[in-house]
């Protein structure tokens, strides 16, 4: 579904206000902290949210027979990492003399209190464990019943204190929240690709927070594009079970066959379709949209020059803009090619665009030892231009001294190849012993000159 017809098929409430859902390829050229602002629910809509779940909070725990101990929201809202155009809220009630055998009164007794909510209460379905409803006809809630596992005096299986345990996994994920900063934007982003898939295959949002807790925590990226290509390729490698962090509902969590083939399948084709985003490296931006997909500077600009820039398309417009930006700026201005009939201050061709990169031309050179942790450079040199065809760049010489310890001299002189032969000798006089001529007796070099003389005749 479009992000305009996802958009206007919402009901009135909560994510009416939200904006429109956007496409992947947009999100991921996105910075952590703009996933954050452009997918997290905003400031506004947490505090309609929290006033609303209060008011219903409070109708209550004035209504019900049993006494609430405590009330507190989980899940993705909780731990804000619900997304702002879709999600629901998590209400835990933790009660006293909590009997799983009457979870039904308990749920009933509630539904009776919500009929004295101002702001309403539409039952939608329940489960063993929950209600599901609509509060206000502003938001989807689940209401959860639990009681303290450390008061348990009826025997209740683990299960039903799953709610209670969940306080716990929140508390965890605020910990790793507040140790890896790029987790928030990693669920996030995660979260919206699983919403974008086609077809009929859901994955939890618990599931999904649980890997990237797991991704992050084993990662040494500081990158929130390679995060989310980790995130892809560990489906893609099989993956399809996670470890359930609630004490009270331990053990793994696994995705259905048919699931796991559907999201194996939608990783594979993500990483296929965005790969020149996600790919490691992608450091450089285009400095005319911004576009950050590229490995060094040199491929943004390539890609500037291209045409195929959104914010200068085609090949004329392109030179033309990066002529501009060239010429005013006292930094790049030595890169014009400038022609003999140019004045001084503006090129007499003035629709010709020509700019020329020196650096482009020039030659580094670095010389260094040791391994890549340790590496000590010894020498480093660069000419404006290199040596032409047959020529010879003379760098430096090394020389190993008796401690194992290296001695570098720049030389830095370009040869032609045949005068390099004769010239390196010289050079290094201790180094290259020159080859010594073989001086001819006369009388053999006159019988030599006969021979060739008699051959010829």
């Amino acid at each position: 579904m479009s992000g305009q017809a996802e958009w206007e098929s919402r009901p009135t409430g909560v994510l009416k206000r939200a904006p429109q859902r956007p496409a992947l390829v947009d999100v991921i050229q996105l910075d952590a902290e703009d996933i954050i602002d452009r997918l997290g629910c905003s400031n506004d809509n947490k505090w309609r949210c929290n006033k609303l779940l209060d008011g219903l909070a409070s109708v209550v725990r004035e209504r019900v027979d049993f006494n609430v101990k405590k009330v507190y929201t989980s899940g993705s809202f909780g731990r804000s990492t619900a997304l702002n155009y879709v999600f629901d809220v998590d209400m835990v009630f933790v009660i006293d003399d909590f009997d799983s055998e009457i979870m039904d009164e308990y749920f009933e007794e509630v539904l009776d209190a919500l009929y004295y909510f101002d702001r309403g209460f539409e039952y939608k379905s329940g489960t063993p464990f929950c209600i599901k409803g609509v509060a206000g006809k502003f938001i989807d809630v689940d209401i959860l019943i639990t009681g303290d596992p450390y008061e348990d005096e009826y025997g209740n299986p683990g299960r039903f204190y799953s709610a209670f345990g969940s306080l716990q996994v929140d508390k965890t994920f605020r910990r790793y929240d507040a140790q890896f900063e790029l987790l928030k934007p990693l669920v996030l982003l995660c979260k919206h690709w699983r919403n974008l898939a086609e077809g009929p295959f859901h994955i939890k949002s618990f599931f999904i927070e649980l890997v990237c807790m797991d991704l992050v925590s084993n990662s040494a990226t500081s990158s929130i594009h390679e995060l989310f290509r980790d995130f892809l390729q560990w489906f893609v490698d099989g993956n399809s079970s996670i470890k359930n962090p609630n004490p009270y509902n331990g053990g793994y969590i696994q995705l259905g066959i048919d699931c796991e083939a559907r999201v194996r399948h939608h990783a594979s084709a993500t990483l296929g379709k965005l790969r020149p985003y996600l790919r490691a490296g992608n450091h450089f931006s285009c400095p005319g949209c911004g576009l950050k997909r590229f490995l060094d500077a040199t491929g943004a600009v390539q890609h500037l020059e291209s045409g195929n820039c959104s914010a200068c398309r085609g090949t004329q417009n392109a030179r033309k803009a990066i002529h501009g930006f060239v010429s005013n700026h006292d930094e790049t201005r030595g890169f014009l090619n400038r022609m003999l009939t140019d004045r001084r201050e503006e090129a007499a061709d003035g629709n010709s665009h020509l700019y020329d990169c020196k650096s482009c031309d020039a030659w580094p050179v670095t010389l260094s030892e040791g391994p890549v942790k340790d590496r000590k450079e010894l020498l480093k040199l660069r000419r404006p231009e290199g040596p032409r065809a047959s020529g010879v760049w003379l760098v430096g010489g090394l020389i190993r001294g008796a401690g194992n310890e290296w001695h570098a001299e720049g030389i830095d002189e370009v040869y032609p190849l045949k005068r390099f032969e004769a010239m390196l000798p010289m050079r290094f006089k201790d180094l290259v012993k020159p080859t010594e001529k073989v001086v001819e007796d006369p009388m053999a070099a006159t019988r030599r000159l006969l021979a060739e003389a008699m051959k010829n005749m």
